[in-house]
Parts: structure tokens; C-alpha cells; sequence
């Protein structure tokens, strides 16, 4: 018996060296990765929990990982939300970009940028070390980029949502990966707050009363589709997409129309989320045969964190408020600054204040311009 239990000892120690030896070699990577294996780069570890992320994979990944790869821009808001920005190790552009991100989480300014024009740079990974990276869809997509990540050896999880309640799915899921369902719980919470609000607020709407929106995202021409997130949000706050169900062009993940379409259309309301595309279209001579234009009704949507309301943004619930404030100020009485206090302080321990709340609105200042930096979002 006794020289059994020697010989399990030698296995279990022999198989421990090997891991050991596996996981300090990942750790010394350097620049050079032409010969790498998946056994160089594989992460030992016992701490792992699984999950369905959003390409609906059960997958197994480090519990609470300290090193991460944020490579779509939202995954790193909801890893800062989650109280977990410091381990951020890698970025892609949209994140360097965020101001206000950038104070409250200066360790970013120290990221590598690790997505260019869509693309992982491997090798800027593998010199980070990352433990664990979050990717978008399009990334997925990408057969010769997941190959590498799986040769590398390095874990990653999908991010991605269309409406409000994949978006809470992503943050929950999230949370539990980063041992931070407490944290990810007061986002659903604020979210449900909010949306149980506008339902009573907005309870006596009839559909002959609901204001007709066009939706303006990044560019003039560039706006919502069907089944998707921002279609989704719109629908809560009262507005009537007026490109629901029309024929846009796709480029990636955007959707375009034309400046002839938008005149037929003939919106009571614009909305841009992107700084500087309310004053071209309010000054823009084709623009002012549409109605939005000549009553002067071009509305910038408030820039945070991220810009609310965007495709991935974080701040969505307010963004929800506000347009439904901004819609039916007669129905809707929250006030929407004292909501974004609560938001703030709760979810990334902000105190937001006044001037600052007003320079949100505008919008301005609030995100390097994206032009500033090599690389595309």
C-alpha cells in the first residue's frame, strides 16, 4: 500500500511540474511568437466557471481573471462598471477615446491597443499576458482570428446584444465571470427601475400621440434597423423609429439610407449620438426641408461614459429617460439629471455634478475625436 501511494505522489507531482512549467512559460512570452504552441500559452489554473456567451458556446474560462483583453469597446464599460477596469490590460480604440472612462479608470491610458481595422494584434496579446479576452461578434465571425486565439491558448468570451434584455444577459454573465454579480445585479435593478417607470409614465400614449423619430448614429445617413438594440430602446421611450422596416444599406455592423429617403420620411424629431452632426444638419441647406429641421427639433443625445443610447452603450436607461422626457415632458416628470446622479454614484462611485451633468448634455469635449487616434473603433 505504501509503495502505491509513492507512485500516486510521483504521478501527481510529475503532473503538477509539467502544468507549472506550461503556465511560467506563457508568462515569460516575449515579442517573438513564430513558434508558439497551444501548449506554450495554455493557463493552468483550477479557478474557471462556464457560461453561455453571446454566440450562445458553453464555455469554461478563468473566474475573476486578473489580466483582460476589453477588444469591444462595451465589454470594457461593463468591466469598469464591474469594478474590474484595473485589470484591463488591452483595448481596442473606443475605450482610449472615453473621457470621463479615462478618469475614473486611469490605467487605461496604459492598455495596449490590440484591435486595429477589426483586427487582434496576437502578438500585443500574448505580451499582455491576458488571462482572458471579451471579443465582438464580427471577431467571432472571423475563422482565422478564433483560430489564433485557440492556438494561443487564450480564453475568450463573445459580447454582443440587439435588444435590452440581451444587453442585461451580457452584464449578468459578465458579473459572474468577474465575481461581480452583486455589482452586475445593480445594473438589471436600475434598468428594471427605469423601464417600469416610462411604462407608467407613458401608460395613457395612444399611437395617434407617439412622435415620429429619425434616429441619427455616427453619421448623418447612418441609422437604426430592425432588430436591434437601438430599435429596442426607442420602442420603451415612445419614439416611432421612422426607419423601421425600410430598405437600409449594410456596411458591417451599420445601417444607411439616403438624404431623399429621410425628406420622405419627414421626422417631427432628430436624435444624433455623435457630437457635431446635430449642427450639420440643423445648418446643412438639403436638410431644412424636413420638419425636425425647420422647427428646430435636432437634439444631441447626451454624452457620458459612452454616448447614450448608442448601439453598446452602457448608459442606455438614462438614455431612455431622457428622450422620453424630451418627447413628452407633459408625461414623463422624472427629472432625468437626478436619475443620473443615482446611476453614477451607484454603478461606478461618480459624484456627478451639475456642471458636469450640463456639459453631458452638450455633448461636447467629451470623447477624443476619433480621427485624433491611428487606430479605427
Amino acid at each position: 500500500m505504501f509503495i502505491k501511494r509513492m507512485k500516486l505522489l510521483v504521478i501527481v507531482l510529475s503532473i503538477f511540474a509539467i502544468t507549472y512549467g506550461t503556465y511560467q512559460s506563457r508568462n515569460e512570452l516575449g515579442s517573438d511568437t513564430s513558434d508558439l504552441t497551444r501548449e506554450d500559452v495554455t493557463m493552468a489554473s483550477s479557478d474557471v466557471i462556464t457560461i453561455v456567451d453571446s454566440a450562445d458556446r458553453e464555455v469554461t474560462v478563468p473566474f475573476n481573471p486578473e489580466r483582460i483583453a476589453a477588444l469591444y469597446a462595451v465589454s470594457g464599460h461593463i468591466t469598469c462598471m464591474l469594478d474590474k477596469g484595473d485589470r484591463i490590460v488591452a483595448v481596442n480604440n473606443g475605450l482610449k477615446r472615453d473621457i470621463i472612462l479615462n478618469e475614473l479608470v486611469p490605467t487605461i491610458a496604459n492598455a495596449t491597443m490590440a484591435v486595429s481595422s477589426g483586427k487582434i494584434n496576437m502578438e500585443s496579446l500574448l505580451e499582455k499576458k491576458v488571462d482572458l479576452a471579451f471579443i465582438p461578434l464580427d471577431i467571432y465571425h472571423d475563422t482565422q482570428q478564433i483560430k489564433q486565439l485557440e492556438s494561443f491558448g487564450i480564453p475568450f468570451v463573445v459580447v454582443d446584444f440587439q435588444s435590452i434584455e440581451e444587453q442585461k444577459n451580457v452584464v449578468s454573465f459578465m458579473g459572474e465571470i468577474l465575481d461581480a454579480k452583486e455589482e452586475a445585479q445593480h445594473f438589471i435593478n436600475f434598468y428594471d427601475e427605469v423601464m417600469a417607470l416610462l411604462d407608467r409614465e407613458l401608460s395613457d400614449l395612444t399611437d395617434i400621440e407617439k412622435i415620429r423619430v429619425y434616429h441619427s448614429i455616427n453619421e448623418a445617413n447612418c441609422t437604426v434597423a430592425n432588430h436591434t438594440f437601438a430599435a429596442d430602446w426607442m420602442r420603451y421611450a415612445g419614439g416611432i423609429n421612422v426607419s423601421m422596416g425600410a430598405e437600409l444599406e449594410k456596411d458591417g455592423d451599420k445601417y444607411y439610407t439616403n438624404l431623399e429617403q429621410i425628406i420622405l420620411w419627414n421626422p417631427e424629431i432628430i436624435f444624433c449620438n455623435e457630437w457635431g452632426v446635430s449642427d450639420y444638419i440643423l445648418n446643412h441647406p438639403q436638410w431644412q426641408l424636413i420638419k425636425a429641421v425647420k422647427d428646430q427639433n435636432v437634439y444631441q443625445l447626451p454624452i457620458g461614459i459612452s454616448r447614450w443610447g448608442h448601439k453598446t452603450s452602457i448608459e442606455t436607461p438614462l438614455a431612455m429617460l431622457w428622450v422620453a422626457r424630451t418627447l413628452y415632458p407633459e408625461k414623463v416628470t422624472t427629472e432625468v439629471e437626478e436619475m443620473a446622479k443615482i446611476y453614477y454614484q451607484t454603478l461606478f462611485e461618480f459624484d456627478l455634478t451639475d456642471d458636469m451633468y450640463a456639459q453631458m448634455l452638450k455633448g461636447e469635449t467629451m470623447r477624443i475625436p476619433k480621427n485624433a487616434e491611428e487606430v479605427g473603433q
